[in-house]
C-alpha cells in the first residue's frame, strides 16, 4: 500500500520545486493521482492476511499522506494542490480509520483548525462555568490542560484523538454553561471531567486539594462520612474508553479512588493510633522499640493464636503500651528493622536472661 503513494509524493514534489522555479509541474494534475491513489490501495487493501499487518501499513500510510498535507500547507500558492490531498486525507480516514493509531500526530491544518475552535469556544464556556459557582481553580486548569496540547514543547502532544477528544469535551462544557436548573454543578462538572477521562495532572491536584480542604473543616467522624460518600459517588461514576485526554496516563477515575482509598486507611490508623485504651492497656517499662523486639520474637514463635501477622499485630497495638503509654502503631510492628534495634536488642537479651536465670532458680529439679 505504500508504494501507492510514490508517485503522489513524486507529483508534489514537482509541484514545490516548480513554485520556487520555472520548472514544469507534473503531467497528470494531483487531483488525478489522489484519485488513482485510492483505489489502488483499495486493491492492495483486500489482499492483507491479518489485522496487524493492515494497522502497520495503514499507519504507515497515514503518516505520508499527512507529511504531503504539511508540505502544501506551508506552500499557500498551491492551495488547489493542497485541496486534492486533503479530500485524499478525508476519504483515507473514512475508509481505514478504524485502523489509525489514536497517539498519530494530525495534520498542522487540522491541529491549526482545533486551536481556532478552542479559542473561539472556551473563553465563554469558562465565563458561564464561574456563574454556577464551580471552583476558578478547576476552570482554569481545564483551561491549563487544553492549552498545553496546542503548546509542542509539552506533554501530552496534540494527537490524533484529540481532534475528536477536544470538541466533545467542549459540547459537554457547553451543555453545563447553558443549563438554567437548580443543580450542585461543582459536582456535575468534576463527574463531567471523569466521564471524558481529563487525566490533565492540574486537574486531579486541584480536586484533591479542595477534597482535602473539606476534611479538616469536619470533626473525624463527619470528615469519615464525608469520604465514604465520595468514595461511593466514584464507584458508579464511569468513563468512556474512547475518550481520554492522555493516553499515556491512568484514568482520572482510577487516581481519584486511589486517592481516596488512601484517605480513608490513614483515617483509619490514626484512629486507631490515637484511641486510648485506659482501662484495657497493659502499662509497660519498655520503650517502641523494646515492644517492636518481643513482638516479632513472640510471633515468631507462635505465641499468639492469629490467623497472620497483621491481625497479631493490631491485637498487641490494641493491648500494650510503652512506657510513655502509648500504643505502637500495627504497621510499626509489623516492620522488623535490624540495624534500627540493634541497641534495643541488646538490653531485650539481657532482660529475658535474667527471666530464663529467674525461672531455672525457681524450678530446679
Amino acid at each position: 500500500m505504500i508504494s501507492t503513494i510514490t508517485p503522489l509524493q513524486e507529483a508534489v514534489e514537482q509541484q514545490l520545486l516548480a513554485s520556487r522555479s520555472e520548472l514544469s509541474k507534473p503531467d497528470l494534475s494531483i487531483d488525478e493521482i489522489c484519485a488513482k491513489v485510492l483505489d489502488d490501495m483499495f486493491v492492495l487493501f483486500r489482499q492483507i492476511k491479518t489485522p496487524e499487518m493492515a494497522s502497520q501499513l495503514i499507519n504507515q500510510c497515514y503518516v505520508l499522506i499527512r507529511n504531503l498535507l504539511d508540505q502544501l500547507w506551508s506552500a499557500p500558492d498551491l492551495f488547489s494542490s493542497f485541496e486534492a490531498v486533503e479530500k485524499l486525507y478525508f476519504r483515507f480516514e473514512l475508509s481505514f480509520g478504524f485502523y489509525i493509531q489514536p497517539g498519530n500526530t494530525p495534520p498542522l491544518f487540522l491541529q491549526q483548525q482545533l486551536s481556532e475552535e478552542i479559542k473561539r469556544r472556551l473563553p465563554a464556556i469558562s465565563s458561564k462555568l464561574l456563574e454556577k459557582a464551580i471552583p476558578e481553580l478547576y476552570i482554569l486548569e481545564l483551561g491549563y490542560g487544553i492549552e498545553s496540547l496546542l503548546n509542542p514543547g509539552k506533554q501530552p502532544q496534540l494527537c490524533y484523538a484529540h481532534l475528536d477528544y477536544i470538541p466533545k469535551l467542549l459540547g459537554g462544557l457547553e451543555q453545563i454553561a447553558r443549563d438554567n436548573r437548580d443543580k450542585v454543578w461543582v459536582d456535575r462538572y468534576v463527574f463531567l471531567m471523569i466521564r471524558f477521562n481529563f487525566n490533565y495532572p492540574g486537574f486531579f491536584n486541584r480536586w484533591s486539594e479542595h477534597l482535602t480542604k473539606t476534611l479538616k473543616e469536619l470533626d473525624t467522624g463527619r470528615a469519615q462520612k464525608h469520604l465514604f460518600h465520595i468514595e461511593r459517588q466514584l464507584t458508579f461514576s464511569y468513563h468512556s474508553g474512547d475518550l481520554c485526554y492522555n493516553l499515556s496516563q491512568e484514568p482520572l477515575l482510577e487516581q481519584m479512588l486511589l486517592y481516596v482509598d488512601d484517605l480513608l486507611e490513614k483515617f483509619t490508623d490514626s484512629v486507631q493510633d490515637n484511641t486510648t485504651f485506659e482501662e484495657t492497656s497493659l502499662l509497660t517499662k519498655l520503650n517502641g522499640d523494646e515492644l517492636n523486639l518481643i513482638f516479632y520474637y513472640f510471633y515468631k514463635f507462635r505465641i499468639y493464636d492469629y490467623p497472620n501477622k497483621r491481625e497479631a499485630a493490631k491485637a498487641f497495638s490494641n493491648t500494650i503500651q510503652s512506657i510513655s503509654k502509648q500504643n505502637i502503631s500495627y504497621k510499626t510492628l509489623e516492620k522488623f528493622e535490624k540495624s534500627r534495634l540493634e541497641a534495643s536488642a541488646i538490653k531485650m537479651k539481657r532482660l529475658l536472661k535474667a527471666v530464663v536465670e529467674a525461672i531455672d532458680q525457681d524450678f530446679k529439679h
